[in-house]
């Protein structure tokens, strides 16, 4: 449960931390990263998957409280293995990141996937196509 506790309990922690912070300036990013391994979980992997799930539901959670108060909850599933010169490169991942905190409000979601393959049409070598998967950007309502 060391996967879990480090996930969802850090997660929750450090949102505990740094959102009133935020809410008070009325202004604000909170990001929790996330993988695949919730989507599709397989038993060897189960400490991720429950983890990374405890991620997903808690920002799921925060973010129209949040939102409420000017600060954007954003939970950051990245879907593939990072790699430079892959869909998956970190400045790539780097750009997401920072496209999220740089939003405005109006168009605040609280759930972006950062897709490897299976948004690349198999290409991983291709570039990151953001929200080419019907899934891939899911709303807060």
């Amino acid at each position: 449960m060391t996967a879990y506790n480090a996930d969802a309990f850090g997660a929750i922690s450090a949102a505990q931390v740094f959102t009133p912070a935020m809410r008070a300036a009325g202004a604000g990013t909170f990001i929790g990263s996330g993988g695949y391994a919730w989507v599709d979980p397989h038993p060897g992997y189960a400490t991720i998957a429950l983890g990374k799930a405890g991620v997903r539901t808690a920002v799921a959670l925060v973010h129209p409280e949040l939102k409420a108060d000017g600060v954007h909850a954003v939970s950051t599933r990245i879907s593939g293995a990072i790699a430079p010169g892959t869909a998956l490169d970190p400045d790539l991942i780097t750009d997401t990141y920072w496209d999220q905190y740089n939003r405005p409000s109006g168009e605040w979601t609280d759930e972006i996937v950062i897709a490897g393959e299976w948004a690349t049409g198999g290409r991983p070598d291709a570039p990151l196509r953001r929200a080419s998967h019907p899934h891939a950007i899911r709303s807060s309502h």
